[in-house]
């Protein structure tokens, strides 16, 4: 059985280059974004590009959230907090792996990391919230990265036994 990751955040380019580089990996990806059509859109891509992808959107979070194993948020931090009180009645322990958006530059740093972190902890506190360094996000920059990142994110995986 495949570990079901559920992507927040996916019309963002960070949401987007995450479901993509982890669509060939051995996961089942629930993609949610406030634009439905655009994830819509990014499904069937990712179903033309892998065709072995396991890959669906949702169009509630709380069910992508029920669903999945963890949560990666691949949002600006300041809808961290407005999207863990949507979810919160459907996450109890789960791992949730909020990113920093490289495109929202006030958004990214440690401080504002350490902020994002024991922000979502305490709306959350049945889940384990493990922080990416802001670095990952740079690996989406280029494609040549992507494996990279998707490296991390198995390995972080692992960690907490998911994978």
């Amino acid at each position: 059985m495949h570990t079901t990751l559920a992507i927040f955040g996916v019309a963002s380019p960070l949401g987007e280059g995450l479901a993509t580089c982890l669509a060939a990996g051995p996961y089942r990806l629930l993609l949610w974004d406030a634009n439905g059509a655009r994830t819509q859109r990014l499904v069937e891509a990712l179903r033309h590009t892998c065709p072995t992808a396991d890959v669906e959107a949702l169009e509630c979070a709380g069910t992508a959230s029920w669903e999945a194993d963890a949560l990666i948020l691949a949002l600006p931090a300041r809808g961290h907090a407005e999207l863990a009180q949507q979810i919160a009645p459907f996450v109890t322990q789960k791992l949730i792996l909020p990113f920093a958006d490289p495109a929202h530059p006030q958004c990214v740093g440690r401080a504002v990391e350490r902020q994002v972190v024991e922000t979502l902890q305490g709306l959350l506190p049945y889940s384990k919230v493990r922080p990416f360094p802001a670095y990952a996000t740079s690996l989406l920059a280029a494609p040549a990265l992507h494996p990279s990142l998707c490296q991390l994110v198995h390995r972080t995986l692992q960690a907490a036994a998911l994978a």
